[in-house]
This record gives structure tokens, C-alpha cells and sequence, in this order.
């Protein structure tokens, strides 16, 4: 919980910064403003909004509150976002249907990239990488901390112009972890 919560002064810098950007560019390409609806419009679409805004809250609130994990908090928001969706009447079976094979696709794309890596990391080891690596850094780096992470960054680098973060990290995690 403190972990997700410590992302949340770098979100509002970057929704700010987002803020500045979109302005500085509306006014530099002259895109043009649209008419004000008025604070009546304005509040009864806000009022309309409510049930998709508490979404917010049930993740964070229950987070903060220690009700469950993050985890969990997205479960409940899932639940919660079917039953709002099924109560506005905006959710059908076949979009449920389309939503949860998108859902599966995605996933299944996401968990053999996992897969493949994990293999990887497995045969990594079984080919004693480690020990090599070991070794060069010892010979190379001596017991200088910063040439290790030197080393660290450059080839978690090179590894990430072709390779998933999650998936580089589930292979060479092992390898320089010891």
C-alpha cells in the first residue's frame, strides 16, 4: 500500500505536466476553443459521472484503509464496474463477451513473453551463467560497487531495446541477483 501511495506525487506532476504541455500547444498551434456549456450542464453531467468516479475511491480507499491489497482492489473494482455497468444497462453480454477476450488475448501475450523469459532464466542457469558472470565482473570491475552497476544498467539496457522490463528482469534477475 505504501508502495502504490508513493506513486501518487509523481502522478500529479505528471498530470500537471500534461496540463502545461496540452495548453502550451493549443496556444502554439492556435486549436480552437469550444463554447463553455455552463456550470448547469457541467454539474449534472458531474452528478451522471458519480457511480464511474467512486471506482477511485474504492481502489485507493481500500488500499489506504488496509481493506486489501492492491490486488485484491482491483478485483473489487472489476466487480464493481460489471454491477455499475449492469445497473446503467451499458454493459451487454456481448460487450462482456469482447471484454474478456480482449482481457484473455492480452494476458496470454503478456504470460508467454513471462514464460519464454523464465525458460530462458532456467537455461541460463543450467548453463552456469552465472559463474561467468561472476567472473568477468570480479576481473573487470573489481569490488568497485559503481562499475558493477555500470555493468548492471548497460546490459539491462542493451536487453530492454528488444525485451519486455518484466521479462528481462525474470532473466537476468537470477543471474546477477548472487
Amino acid at each position: 500500500g505504501s508502495l502504490f501511495m508513493a506513486g501518487v506525487i509523481p502522478g500529479i506532476l505528471l498530470a500537471i505536466s500534461y496540463m502545461v504541455l496540452n495548453y502550451r500547444h493549443a496556444i502554439l498551434y492556435n486549436i480552437p476553443k469550444s463554447k463553455f456549456v455552463g456550470f448547469r450542464t457541467l454539474g449534472h453531467n458531474f452528478i451522471g459521472a458519480l457511480g464511474a468516479l467512486f471506482m477511485p475511491v474504492i481502489i485507493i480507499g481500500g488500499i489506504l484503509f488496509g481493506i486489501f491489497t492492491p490486488t485484491e482492489a482491483g478485483v473489487a473494482a472489476t466487480v464493481y464496474g460489471i454491477g455499475y455497468g449492469i445497473v446503467n444497462k451499458k454493459l451487454t453480454v456481448k460487450s462482456f463477451y469482447e471484454a474478456c477476450v480482449g482481457a484473455a488475448k492480452s494476458t496470454a501475450g503478456c504470460m508467454f513473453v513471462i514464460q519464454v523469459s523464465t525458460v530462458l532464466s532456467y537455461i541460463f542457469t543450467s548453463l552456469k551463467l552465472t559463474k561467468m558472470v561472476d567472473t568477468f565482473v570480479h576481473t573487470y570491475c573489481g569490488n568497485s560497487v559503481w562499475l558493477f552497476f555500470g555493468f548492471v544498467v548497460i546490459i539491462c539496457l542493451i536487453a530492454g531495446c528488444f525485451i519486455d522490463s518484466n521479462a528481462t528482469m525474470l532473466m537476468l534477475a537470477p543471474i546477477f541477483l548472487p
